[in-house]
């Protein structure tokens, strides 16, 4: 959240725009490549500032990592009463609430919030409020928007875009289920690897990985290819002298978002598992 700086907690002073796009370019150039080996994701906080051709620079920067970048919707007086805090930070502890539990998406949810800063009500805006309407959130279908409810207690994520490409395509929520799916099959298929390289094995590894899957099945995020309802898997073994391996297909979709998973796990005796998407 403090990227850019503290954040300005006083009405009037502002983040240099410039500065934030400097570092949090760099930020997701140095650690961005990690993400995915780590199973893990970004959401970076962006300052109302950061509109124009520093914002084009900054999705310029983004693009094809794991990112999301936060920013707030509301009236101009809820923005007064709550834009100084970090979206990207209400998000965060939405998904630290979660407790690892990805099936629950973030778009559509609702965040309290606690007392915002006390901001001065001018007579004019006495006699507007009511009317008040949203400002337009430049960018929109690209940001993961935070937006503050009318009665300014609690806010909602009404939707949460990531920089993946294809752009557009892949939601926070999505990839946060893809990379569990992941990490789970590593796990599984870590406990074969100093087993003996012959059929019965390829058949078990294969089955393990069925049955690991089975919890994302149950929740509905996980289904098989079109048609059918559990994801197709299938063993093998490459009998090459040098590098004798097993290996095991999966075949799978994530339901909600009608994103297809095509993997293949590799296991080469007395190494890790790699997983290679095609």
């Amino acid at each position: 959240p403090d990227l850019g700086g503290p954040s300005p907690i006083v009405p009037g002073r502002h983040r240099d725009p410039e500065v934030f796009v400097a570092r949090a370019s760099a930020l997701v150039q140095r650690y961005g490549p990690h993400l995915k080996e780590r199973y893990q994701t970004m959401v970076l906080d962006l300052p109302p500032e950061v509109t124009g051709e520093l914002l084009r620079n900054l999705e310029q920067a983004l693009l094809g990592s794991d990112v999301a970048l936060c920013r707030w919707a509301g009236t101009r007086h809820s923005m007064q009463v709550h834009g100084w805090r970090a979206a990207a930070g209400v998000v965060g502890g939405l998904i630290g609430a979660d407790g690892g539990a990805v099936h629950r998406g973030l778009a559509g949810r609702q965040v309290p919030l606690s007392g915002g800063r006390r901001v001065r009500p001018d007579r004019s805006a006495k006699l507007i409020r009511g009317d008040e309407v949203l400002a337009p959130v430049e960018g929109e279908d690209r940001l993961m928007v935070v937006e503050v409810a009318p009665n300014m207690e609690s806010c909602r994520v009404s939707n949460d875009p990531s920089f993946r490409r294809p752009l557009g395509s892949w939601p926070i929520s999505a990839l946060r289920v893809a990379k569990a799916v992941h990490r789970t099959l590593q796990e599984t298929a870590s406990q074969f690897v100093f087993e003996a390289t012959n059929p019965a094995q390829a058949v078990g590894l294969a089955a393990a990985l069925q049955q690991s899957l089975m919890p994302f099945v149950n929740l509905g995020l996980v289904s098989g290819p079109p048609g059918k309802a559990t994801p197709d898997v299938s063993g093998g073994l490459d009998l090459n002298p040098s590098h004798p391996n097993l290996y095991a297909d999966v075949q799978a979709t994530l339901r909600p978002w009608s994103r297809r998973l095509d993997l293949k796990v590799s296991l080469k005796p007395n190494g890790q598992p790699e997983l290679e998407e095609s």
